[in-house]
């Protein structure tokens, strides 16, 4: 079961449901990645608003 959050309450051990992918193609996270404090301001700064977490 996922549930879709906004990138601002995304917290450093949840797990990705589903790949983050850009507008152009471009895979910046696969599903299935436990989110750290990097990843989610990395996530950030490519302008991801929401991520699908498990």
């Amino acid at each position: 079961m996922s549930r879709t959050v906004s990138i601002r309450i995304a917290a450093p051990g949840d797990v990705l449901a589903n790949a983050v992918i850009t507008s152009n193609g471009t895979t910046l996270l696969s599903g299935g990645t436990r989110l750290t404090k990097e990843l989610i301001e990395k996530l950030k700064r490519f302008g991801v608003a929401t991520i699908s977490i498990k």
